[in-house]
C-alpha cells in the first residue's frame, strides 16, 4: 500500500535496488488502488488471528518436508511438520511461541495417551497415521481440501494420489477404532483400579475395626485387674483395722473382767471375815 503523505514522484524515484523504473511505477499505481487496500487490510486481518505463526521464511514446505526425509529416512507425519515448522530462527530446539508449544505438547501427550499397548500388532508406519489423525483432532480437518503444512494449493489427492487418499481414511478409520478400544479398555482398568481400591479399603477398615476392639478389650481387662487390686487391698486394710479394733476390745474386755474379778474375790473376802468372826464369837460364849 502507498504511504500517505509522501509525494507520488518521490515514491517513482525511490525505487528498491534491482527493481526496473517501469516495474516500479506499475507496482505503486497498483499498490495505490482501493482494491490493493483493502486486499491488504483483509490480509492484515487474516495475519492477526494466526495462532501459530511459522518461522520458515522464504524456505517452502516442501523443501523442508524434502529435509526431513532425506535426514530420518521417512516422511513426516502432520505433527512433526508443525513442530520443525515452527522453531526458533536461533537454531534452538525450541518452538517459537509458548502457545506453539502449549497445543504442542497437547497433541503429544494424546498421541501418547492413544497408542496402543506393546503386544498389539502396531507398525512403525501405524504411528505416523496416528500422529496425522491426532494433528486433525487438535487442529480440524482441512479447509477446502487443502492441506496445512505443505504450502499453497497442496490437497490430498495431489500429494497421495486418490488411492492413497482411500487408503488413508481407511487407514484413519482403523485408527479410530483401535483409539475407541483403547478408550475403552482404559475406562475397564479404570474400573477395575476402582474396585480393587475399594476391597483394600473394605479390607484395611476391617483391619482397623478388629485392632480397635482388641485394644478395647486389653484396656478394659486391665482396667478390671487394677480394680480389683485396688478392691484387695482395700480389704487387706479393712481386715487389718477390724482385727486391731478386735484386739483392742479383747485387751479391753480382758481388763473389765479381770477388774471384775479382783473387786469379786475381795468382796467374797470380806464376807467370810465377818463370818468367822461371829463364829468366834459364839465359840468363846
Amino acid at each position: 500500500m502507498v504511504q500517505e503523505g509522501r509525494p507520488i514522484e518521490e515514491i517513482y524515484e525511490n525505487n528498491p535496488p534491482g527493481v526496473h523504473d517501469d516495474q516500479g511505477k506499475w507496482l505503486v499505481e497498483r499498490w495505490g488502488t482501493p482494491q490493493a487496500a483493502a486486499q491488504s487490510e483483509k490480509a492484515k486481518e487474516s495475519r492477526a488471528k494466526v495462532r501459530y505463526a511459522h518461522t520458515a521464511g522464504n524456505i517452502g514446505y516442501a523443501t523442508l518436508n524434502a529435509q526431513f526425509a532425506e535426514k530420518e529416512d521417512r516422511e513426516p507425519s502432520r505433527l512433526e511438520q508443525f513442530r520443525f515448522q515452527h522453531l526458533r530462527k536461533d537454531g534452538s530446539d525450541k518452538l517459537n511461541s509458548e502457545a506453539a508449544k502449549q497445543v504442542y505438547d497437547e497433541a503429544c501427550k494424546m498421541v501418547k495417551d492413544s497408542m496402543p499397548t506393546p503386544e498389539s500388532s502396531f507398525a512403525p508406519q501405524d504411528n505416523i497415521v496416528l500422529e496425522n489423525e491426532i494433528y486433525t483432532q487438535v487442529f480440524g480437518l482441512d479447509k477446502n481440501g487443502k492441506m496445512l503444512g505443505y504450502g499453497r494449493g497442496m490437497t490430498k489427492s495431489r500429494l497421495f494420489g486418490y488411492g492413497s487418499v482411500t487408503r488413508g481414511s481407511q487407514s484413519t478409520s482403523a485408527i479410530s477404532t483401535l483409539i475407541e478400544e483403547m478408550s475403552a479398555k482404559h475406562v475397564e482398568q479404570i474400573q477395575t483400579i476402582q474396585a480393587e481400591q475399594a476391597v483394600r479399603e473394605k479390607t484395611l477398615l476391617e483391619e482397623a475395626e478388629s485392632r480397635f476392639r482388641t485394644e478395647a478389650a486389653e484396656r478394659e481387662t486391665h482396667l478390671i485387674a487394677e480394680a480389683e487390686e485396688r478392691f484387695m487391698k482395700l480389704t487387706e486394710i479393712r481386715e487389718a483395722k477390724f482385727m486391731e479394733m478386735m484386739d483392742a476390745h479383747e485387751k479391753k474386755y480382758k481388763a473389765l473382767i479381770n477388774e471384775c474379778m479382783e473387786k469379786g474375790m475381795s468382796i467374797e473376802f470380806q464376807s467370810s471375815g465377818l463370818d468367822d468372826k461371829a463364829f468366834s464369837s459364839d465359840d468363846d460364849e
